[in-house]
């Protein structure tokens, strides 16, 4: 299979984008204007899932050894403007499986999310959330410890220098519910609201000027249609309005 799936802009204004072509991992840069700078595989995952800028570098995520028994290995990569790797980093073994999203943060790191997945294809015991420092190496990781079915879908960094993570947590009785956590600058977890009825999920979040947030994300009532919906956040997570 050959396709593009992620595409991040450098501070010069050229562009990154990644994939797969004939089943090895992909990545090709081209200038402001469209002309090809450089296209060459990515040696150590099996294609690129995700690419954003974090400094003056790419960092592009994929996983690797993924089969029908096995959840595979997330790793990040981070590129020069050549396209050499800077770095590399593996996410813990206990967080093999797949990784969703990617934000940078304001001291040029990353922040991940995953959705763990052990061999047999079950779900984990919980998203993963791993801040890594510019470098490289990992400065805090979390497990957002739940029933077995959480993720975490999307990142965002906000202003004090923390970020905000969206996705969904299986609860019973009520089922699953679409989720928020907050992190501090350090990583630390400041706070965790759910929102939506039964069968609600978050698959996006962008922070607001205030310090809050904005929440996009889907509910499937049993028999009905899919109703999407957007929800604002204030910066203690109590959520101020809903649309539609």
């Amino acid at each position: 299979m050959t396709g593009l799936q992620a595409v991040a802009v450098r501070s010069d204004h050229s562009i990154v984008a990644g994939g797969m072509r004939r089943g090895k991992a992909w990545l090709v840069a081209i200038d402001e204007h469209g002309k090809q700078r450089w296209d060459h595989e990515v040696a150590g995952v099996d294609e690129v899932t995700a690419a954003m800028r974090a400094g003056d570098a790419i960092v592009v995520a994929g996983v690797a050894g993924r089969t029908t028994t096995s959840a595979g290995t997330s790793r990040l990569i981070a590129l020069d403007a050549a396209g050499a790797a800077r770095w590399t980093a593996e996410l813990p073994e206990r967080g093999a499986g797949e990784l969703y999203a990617l934000a940078p943060l304001g001291d040029g790191g990353v922040a991940v999310g995953q959705a763990p997945r052990p061999a047999g294809g079950a779900g984990g015991d919980g998203a993963w959330i791993v801040r890594f420092a510019a470098d490289g190496t990992v400065r805090s990781s979390e497990v957002l410890a739940g029933s077995g079915g959480d993720a975490a879908r999307a990142v965002t960094a906000i202003g004090d220098g923390g970020f905000v993570v969206a996705g969904s947590s299986f609860e019973a009785p009520r089922g699953r519910r679409a989720v928020v956590w907050r992190f501090d600058a350090s990583g630390r977890l400041v706070w965790r609201e759910t929102y939506g009825a039964t069968d609600s999920f978050a698959r996006g979040v962008a922070a607001t000027p205030d310090g809050g947030a904005v929440v996009v994300g889907a509910t499937q009532a049993p028999g009905a249609r899919l109703r999407a919906w957007i929800a604002g956040l204030d910066r203690l997570g109590a959520q101020r309005w809903t649309a539609p």
